[in-house]
């Protein structure tokens, strides 16, 4: 398959949400790799919500069910569960397997959105290999085992990311560099993952034109992605992952994360290589009946930092936090920063930092601690979840991943689906928790600007540009997935631009 690092965003920014703990360890019988899936059991996480343990996507909660925070946390966990399930074999959870679960097997931004506004590849034929050039895979064979292909870092484009998405950072909206570098000296890659609810939309639509976009929205055709309904099509899910490289396999810790084999674009060297990487974050957004606006979950790994008011004592080796830690000093060649410079870093958690990742310059570690801490009613879905996963699936990686929260909207009725192209920015409605009760972020996503909330950065959502563009910003129903798409001859005219300079 064809990648394209038209490096483009795809910011998630989850608030937290609740849940009594239910003990619903005993609803199933421990489960075997020869399990059938469908008979998986399922685990009571609230009053109404029973969550089965298979790989059915859930379009929607039941009917009125979207009416408290405590059912939209459930709701989380049950995408968490059914998009996290194996693709293969039905244990939920296999410590030390790289086999890919069932959202990695989504078609990739790259692939939706080809450079030259071609349609991308059928379903079937998505996930057939990484279509790496033939002397780079020579280098290594792992390269050809591979499932990802991470190219996507926080590296700044110097536009506001509020006001532009084609800005690629995930943890700083303002004009500086974003990436995350983590304990072991290395930077965090970011893919984004799209279902086939998804791509029909935009297959159906020709939206991965540019110009079909504007046709549609300049004959009165508002956006509309596809929703979800309770028992029905799950609608529209889009998936953005954070993800680690392991430095040390043989490490017993790495038992409980989920790992992929994967081949990234290493900045600091300028060429591919195989990775073998572990999932720290991720963001699950799902379009359904009940919810329009979308509803936004966010997971983490339990050991990615302590919360900000927690004491440096601690015993755990978090990723992004080091008791021990000392600011860096870097030597910055004119390449990366415009003059040859030196900094320091601070030794202040969640400082971006003043360097952009380059050739020959690479990452180094951040402090990063929780800002806000994940709130009793998240804690209590986790305990609830965590207690039935211990239970029918021993060892299972997916008990060391907590909720951080699950944005979604009280207003009943829903709002409206728009019967006409609205412009950007848009305005959600009612949405809980409020992000000045709870703002709680995901620290691997949104580092720096952890007051923030999803919406606030999707409200600005908008179809792509294409030449000559007069057009109001038409908004792309809060998601920033049309803006990837080009044209036909964007790539001639990009060449000719540049050789005019």
């Amino acid at each position: 398959m064809k990648y394209i690092f038209n490096r483009k965003i795809w910011l998630l920014i989850m608030p937290v949400t609740a849940v009594i703990y239910f003990s619903c360890a005993n609803n199933a019988e421990k489960k075997t790799s020869t399990a059938n899936a469908d008979n998986a059991g399922s685990c009571q996480c609230s009053d109404s919500i029973s969550i089965p343990f298979n790989n059915n996507v859930p379009g929607d909660l039941p009917p009125g069910q979207f009416s408290t925070q405590q059912n939209a946390n459930c709701f989380g966990w049950w995408e968490f569960v059914t998009l996290n399930w194996p693709a293969q074999g039905d244990f939920f959870g296999q410590p030390g397997s790289t086999a890919p679960v069932q959202w990695e097997n989504y078609i990739t931004s790259e692939e939706l959105y080809p450079s030259d506004g071609a349609a991308p590849r059928a379903w079937a034929q998505l996930r057939e290999h990484l279509n790496l050039p033939k002397d780079v895979l020579a280098k290594d064979e792992r390269m050809k085992e591979a499932t990802l292909l991470l190219s996507m870092t926080s590296k700044f484009d110097g536009l506001p990311m509020f006001l532009d998405s084609m800005n690629t950072e995930e943890a700083q909206p303002q004009f500086s560099p974003a990436w995350l570098g983590a304990q072991n000296g290395t930077n965090v890659w970011y893919a984004i993952h799209f279902n086939q609810d998804e791509y029909n939309y935009i297959v159906n639509n020709k939206f991965y034109d540019a110009y079909k976009q504007h046709e549609a929205v300049n004959k009165g055709v508002p956006i509309v992605f596809p929703s979800g309904a309770y028992n029905g099509p799950s609608g529209a899910v889009e998936i953005k992952s954070a993800w680690l490289e392991v430095t040390d396999p043989d490490n017993p810790k790495w038992k409980t994360y989920k790992l992929s084999k994967a081949v990234v674009e290493d900045f600091k060297t300028g060429t591919y290589r195989y990775s073998l990487v572990a999932l720290v974050g991720l963001h699950i957004l799902q379009k359904t009946t009940s919810q329009p606006q979308w509803v936004w979950t966010t997971f983490e790994h339990e050991a990615n930092a302590p919360d900000m008011n927690q004491t440096d004592t601690t015993s755990i080796a978090y990723n992004f936090y080091s008791p021990d830690y000392k600011p860096a000093t870097v030597k910055v060649p004119s390449g990366c920063n415009n003059k040859d410079t030196t900094f320091t870093l601070s030794s202040l958690p969640n400082q971006a930092p003043p360097y952009y990742l380059c050739k020959g310059l690479g990452p180094v570690p951040i402090q990063v601690k929780r800002q806000f801490p994940i709130d009793s009613l998240a804690k209590a879905a986790n305990k609830t979840l965590h207690a039935y996963i211990e239970k029918n699936y021993a060892g299972s990686i997916w008990s060391h991943y907590h909720l951080v929260n699950v944005l979604w909207s009280t207003k009943t009725p829903p709002p409206a689906i728009p019967e006409k192209p609205q412009i950007q920015p848009l305005h959600p409605i009612a949405m809980a928790p409020s992000p000045k009760d709870q703002p709680v972020a995901n620290t691997t996503m949104e580092t720096y600007i952890q007051s923030q909330t999803c919406t606030g950065c999707h409200r600005f959502t908008q179809i792509a540009p294409i030449p000559g563009d007069t057009n109001p910003k038409f908004a792309a129903d809060y998601t920033f997935s049309m803006f990837n798409a080009s044209y036909p001859g964007k790539r001639i005219i990009q060449k000719i631009d540049k050789q005019k300079k």
